[in-house]
Order: structure tokens, then C-alpha cells, then sequence
């Protein structure tokens, strides 16, 4: 197994109840494509909460840095991905959203079994974890633009939309997808202003030019924000994968990383995406 153990110690025993990962494990069922929590426990001594979970080898970021610049077969990359999005509709049809979906976040260990050709199933077992900044949907909280790691922040996060739900998890996705296929992060930004240009200078403006769709409330709040949006092409989405005989996979992306997020695909509409059925 693997212990995580929270870094800071609360006041009391029942205020650890009200942590949203507590909340969030009571409340979503166990899933083969989540990580398993086995157990969830106080140290007596120093009154710290500690969770035990399944173990897992390493998270997907490990594993591409591993590689060292070697890709992986196109069949792996569809299986890994479609783990992922099989944890993400799950968490979705519980009720709630991720709200940091992320290569670290998403753990992966080698199936010792050889797997047979032609199936959905995968050389490697991936598991979705880190659950902390789960929120359910009926939350009508302004949430903070805070959260997520930068590079996978979705465009009403990052222009402060203040509401947001499921499709920040679709963004995510798209990123990741993108990334296990190039062994690259798509849009790394180095600050909130140049993760922003990074989307419009690959993604293009949010017009009805754009090769993700029209999105007026993103001028509406960059204008908020003292942001201009310049006017700019943008390339297609499968210029942005590097990996070759990408077709489905771009067409799926492209469905995820829509500038409204209300226009994204939904988990349900990725799985029945024909990248999954061959």
C-alpha cells in the first residue's frame, strides 16, 4: 500500500470530516479506474490524518519523462486515455469534477500480463488521484481561479470567470491527451498572462474563425481583466500532435479544448468518440 499523510494538523478530529477529499471519498463510489482508499486514520500522537491507498508504480508524468524523447504506440496512448476518461465519468456521474486533472495526478503501473491484440485494454492499469480539489456540481460558490496546476487551467479559469464545473475537467483532458502523445506539455505557461497567449497563439482568438469555436464571453471578461485579445489564426488542432496518423485523436482533442466550455464534450460524448472504437 501507500500512505498519504495531510502536511498540516487541524484543531480537532471532526474537522478533518470536513476536508473535500473526505467528502469527496465518502461520497463517490469505488472504481476501477479511481485509486482505491483502503483506509483513512488519525495518528494519536500528532493528531495528523493519513490516508492508506492502493499502490500504484509511478503517475504518468514519471513515466513520460522515463522515455527520454521515445513515444508511445499509438494503440497505448488510446488505452491510457481511455482510463482516464473512464475515471473522469465517473467522478462526473457522481456529482462532482476533478478540478485538477494533471499528468501527476494520474497514476499508472505496468499490467504483468501480456494483453491480447485488438482489445481496450492496456499494457498499463491508470488510475486517477489526488482528490483535494474536488467540488460537487450543486456548489454555487464563486470558486478562486486558483486551482489546477497553470498549464492545464481552462480559458474561464484563467479569465476569471469566478463559475465553472465538468468542462474544466474536459480541458484538462485535452491537455493531457495532447501531451502523452508528444511527451510535451501543450501549453506550458511560465506566469497567468503567457498561459493565455499561449492558447490564443496556438488555439487562435475565440472567433468564429477559430478552429476551437466562438466564445464571446472571453472578450467580455478579458476587457474585465484589462486583457486584449489580439486577433490571430491560430492553427488546427492536429498540427499540434506530433505523433503521426493522428486524424481521430485531433478530432477528439479538438472537441475538448473548445473555447466555450459549454460547447466541450461531455466524458459520455469522448468514449462514444470513434478514436475509442478501433
Amino acid at each position: 500500500v501507500a500512505i498519504k499523510s495531510m502536511k498540516n494538523k487541524l484543531p480537532s478530529i471532526v474537522d478533518y470530516s470536513y476536508q473535500k477529499e473526505y467528502e469527496f471519498i465518502c461520497k463517490v463510489p469505488p472504481n476501477p479506474y479511481l485509486i482505491s482508499v483502503y483506509e483513512i486514520f488519525i495518528d494519536g500522537s500528532s493528531l495528523k490524518c493519513h490516508m492508506v491507498l492502493e499502490y500504484m508504480d509511478q503517475n504518468i508524468y514519471q513515466l513520460m519523462k522515463s522515455r527520454k524523447g521515445n513515444s508511445f504506440e499509438n494503440r497505448t496512448i488510446r488505452n491510457i486515455l481511455y482510463q482516464i476518461i473512464m475515471g473522469i465519468d465517473h467522478i462526473h456521474n457522481s456529482g462532482f469534477f476533478h478540478r485538477d486533472i494533471k499528468p501527476e495526478n494520474i497514476l499508472i503501473s505496468a499490467n504483468p500480463h501480456r494483453i491480447q491484440p485488438g482489445t481496450i485494454k492496456s499494457e498499463y492499469t491508470v488510475k486517477l488521484a489526488d482528490f483535494g480539489l474536488a467540488r460537487h456540481v450543486s456548489n454555487n460558490s464563486t470558486y478562486t481561479s486558483y486551482v489546477s496546476t497553470r498549464w492545464y487551467r481552462s480559458p474561464e479559469i484563467l479569465l476569471r470567470a469566478g463559475v465553472y464545473s465538468l468542462p474544466i475537467d474536459i480541458w484538462a483532458f485535452g491537455t493531457v491527451a495532447i501531451e502523452v502523445a508528444n511527451l510535451c506539455p501543450l501549453f506550458p505557461g511560465k506566469n497567468e498572462m503567457d498561459q493565455i497567449w499561449r492558447l490564443i497563439e496556438a488555439l487562435g482568438n475565440p472567433s468564429i474563425n477559430s478552429d476551437c469555436g466562438e466564445w464571446n464571453l472571453a472578450y467580455v471578461l478579458a476587457k474585465r481583466s484589462n486583457i486584449v485579445i489580439p486577433e490571430i489564426q491560430g492553427s488546427n488542432i492536429s498540427d499540434l500532435i506530433r505523433k503521426p496518423d493522428n486524424k481521430k485523436l485531433a478530432s477528439m482533442t479538438k472537441g475538448c479544448l473548445c473555447w466555450d466550455p459549454e460547447l466541450r464534450y461531455t466524458a459520455k460524448d469522448i468514449l462514444r468518440h470513434e478514436y475509442f472504437s478501433t
